[in-house]
């Protein structure tokens, strides 16, 4: 789906994922599954953008898959 090649592809980049490109359902369900990785120190929201920290891209497969909507 265009939701999982968006994670695949922007998260992968310094800027990470443009939050204000998706549409409110998939923000919402993005921020519910990314909420216990920002907690773990994984991911970061800044500015409406989202992005891997420096810990996150070292699991960064790990990352994306549990954001993957399947």
């Amino acid at each position: 789906t265009h939701y999982n090649d968006m994670i695949m592809t922007s998260l992968r980049t310094c800027e990470g994922i443009n939050l204000s490109t998706l549409s409110a359902e998939y923000q919402t369900y993005l921020m519910r599954l990314a909420k216990p990785l920002q907690q773990q120190g994984l991911l970061k929201e800044d500015n409406g953008w989202l992005h891997l920290t420096r810990n996150g891209i070292y699991v960064s497969d790990s990352v994306m898959s549990d954001l993957m909507k399947v």
